[in-house]
């Protein structure tokens, strides 16, 4: 009796040490989440915000920081995410990032299967694009800061690697409300009735969470929360660095898991909760939720006035006046605190009553293609969304063009002034000298004005050359990253709220998209090419169809291309691929950045566009001598 009792004891302890060894096995060969943020701030004075025309920064409001998130699923493959709060990201920016960590990694990570996302921020600073027409409103090409910008980036997804954890990955979805508008209503009822009256209102209101928890401690490890409104809660009288209201609703929430701790442990250690607030299709919506105003102090500051339509400011045939949108708060600050906050509390919501647990076997997939988008020729995949027929045929030989600015562009919108105050939003008015002008920088060919359709097109900027950069490449960056049933699109752009409806709609449509699959449209995402609207809102002239650079069927290339990118990852390998898609690489001759450093912003100036320019003065040169030592002096 004695003896079978101490043979009983060692086995229950050998079966006991067994199972703990084959769930160990078994949460290491599952899915592995690793979280990481660095910060990015960069200068905080002297030079210009990117993203408003008009502009120049004095000091700090809050820093800003990159977000990183690495995956691994159980086949090996790797997969990065990453959140600048910069009010982009450079096409260079992301190129260079995936090289640097292609180098680190030897391959695992590289452009293809990183995805980099601004929070669109207008109150950080620039200097970190190649393309002239984006780099000049900084002014310029900061070498030093792009430098620390891709440095921050590339130790945050490596720092996310190294905390790469056996992880429970829950998803959560809910409404928020009362924080953004459509800054362009008069824009959104051009499109058509009967689609309208699909949804309840003319932004989406709807926030989409994905939750990372550790699988063996179930600590939290991070969380990824998309909501489409714009970084304008600080407006363009504002002189200080922030990462505006997504900044603050990640800082929140960060110190919420984090003990209240402000700042990340040093190398973005393990243990940090990382809280990521990225855009989604926020191209027309608006955090200032009040309305617009007039402003009665010439210099754009907030004041007390009389609320006004957007089409009566900036506008030179109504009289010129200027016009500001308000926020909930009494001051810029103060809104930009509350709709953070309300982004903060509702994912907090979400990530405290996620239930829905994606499969322990989530698997990884991603394609990132990039092309000249000019050169494409494609259907017209959307045609068939809002048709009563649904067996009628599609246009089949669509075009992009290359890009150009409409004059709509230039009126800027009531979140930011603009460039000029001749220009008009919502109108097709022209000008003789404005045309003129134009034709000796890139003449508009008839060709271009037929390719442009409506658009009344102000500036060639995909003909104007600078030391052989393009002031506006069509050289375009699209990526779509599968994680389980969860697909995220990014794109380099930012997207109207019914734009970003028909892209999801049209993907669902896909054959063989998973019943619970989930389209999530990430804008602003590995380059910068403004914006996308859909061919109704574009035939209305405001600033978003003046903006939108490849013309008309702009909405549908993407909606073609998309498609096919999906349709290659659903494809198993014993399929045929139907779309025959084969991604192009970014081109090697995209950094050419070292023709930039000759045009580079400094300090000095009143900040008003772009005569903080160092310039060494006619006849001269940096460093030349301008007074001789004399023999000798006397003291």
């Amino acid at each position: 009796m004695q003896t079978i009792w101490h043979w009983k004891l060692p086995m229950a302890l050998i079966l006991m040490i067994a199972f703990c060894i084959l769930s160990t096995i078994s949460a290491v060969q599952g899915f592995e989440v690793g979280a990481a943020m660095m910060d990015i701030t960069g200068p905080v004075a002297q030079v210009n915000t990117m993203g408003y025309a008009h502009a120049k920064l004095s000091g700090l409001h809050i820093r800003l920081f990159c977000r990183a998130f690495a995956f691994r699923d159980s086949a090996g493959n790797s997969a990065a995410y990453a959140v600048l709060d910069l009010a982009m990201v450079s096409h260079l920016l992301s190129f260079t990032v995936g090289k640097r960590l292609s180098e680190a990694t030897g391959g695992r990570f590289s452009e293809t299967n990183v995805m980099l996302s601004a929070t669109h921020t207008h109150a950080g600073p620039g200097g970190f694009n190649q393309d002239l027409f984006v780099a000049l409103n900084t002014p310029g090409f900061d070498r030093a800061y792009f430098n620390y910008i891709v440095d921050g980036v590339v130790q945050s997804i490596l720092a996310a690697d190294r905390a790469r954890t056996p992880a429970r990955v829950l998803s959560n979805s809910g409404h928020l409300y009362n924080a953004s508008v459509n800054r362009h209503p008069h824009q959104y009822l051009l499109n058509p009735a009967a689609e309208r009256a699909r949804y309840p209102t003319n932004v989406d209101t709807e926030m989409h969470l994905l939750r990372f928890d550790d699988a063996q401690t179930g600590a939290p490890l991070g969380s990824i929360a998309w909501f489409p409104v714009h970084g304008t809660s600080l407006k363009v009288s504002n002189r200080y660095v922030s990462g505006d209201n997504k900044g603050i609703a990640s800082q929140l929430m960060e110190r919420h898991f984090n003990g209240g701790r402000d700042w990340p442990p040093a190398g973005g250690a393990r243990g940090t909760f990382v809280a990521a607030f990225p855009q989604s299709h926020s191209g027309d919506v608006s955090p200032n939720v009040r309305g617009v105003f007039r402003v009665p102090d010439a210099d754009g500051a907030a004041g007390e006035g009389d609320e006004v339509e957007e089409v009566r400011c900036n506008s030179s045939v109504f009289k010129t006046f200027d016009c500001e949108s308000k926020g909930p708060g009494k001051d810029q600050y103060k809104s930009a605190m509350i709709i953070g906050r309300m982004q903060f509390q509702t994912a907090m919501k979400l990530h405290q009553s996620a239930t829905t647990e994606l499969p322990k076997s989530l698997t990884l997939s991603v394609v990132h293609d990039t092309r000249d988008v000019s050169e494409e020729r494609f259907p017209a995949v959307l045609d068939l969304l809002n048709s009563v027929n649904k067996s009628a045929s599609y246009r089949k030989d669509l075009r992009a063009c290359k890009a150009a600015i409409g004059y709509a562009f230039c009126a800027g919108t009531a979140d930011g002034k603009a460039l000029f105050s001749y220009f008009t939003s919502g109108t097709q008015r022209a000008s003789v000298l404005v045309d003129a002008i134009r034709d000796l920088l890139a003449k508009v060919t008839p060709e271009d004005a037929e390719c442009q359709g409506s658009k009344r097109i102000c500036l060639n900027v995909g003909k104007i050359f600078w030391s052989g950069i393009p002031f506006m490449s069509s050289q375009i960056p699209t990526q779509l990253l599968r994680i389980g049933p969860i697909f995220i699109l990014a794109l380099p752009t930012e997207v109207t709220t019914m734009a970003g409806r028909r892209l999801m709609e049209s993907l669902r449509r896909t054959e063989g998209f998973p019943n619970e699959g989930k389209v999530l449209i990430n804008g602003l995402s590995n380059g910068y090419y403004f914006y996308v609207t859909t061919e109704e809102e574009y035939n209305g002239s405001y600033y978003e169809a003046g903006a939108t650079l490849f013309g008309p069927h702009t909405l549908n290339f993407y909606a073609w291309h998309a498609s096919r990118m999906l349709r290659s990852l659903l494809t198993t390998k014993r399929q045929k691929n139907s779309g025959n898609f084969q991604p192009k690489r970014t081109p090697s001759d995209l950094d050419k950045s070292n023709r930039l450093d000759g045009i580079s912003g400094g300090g000095g100036g009143d900040g008003q566009g772009i005569d903080g320019l160092d310039f060494a003065g006619f006849g001269k040169n940096f460093g030349q001598q301008l007074l001789n030592l004399r023999n000798s002096y006397e003291q």
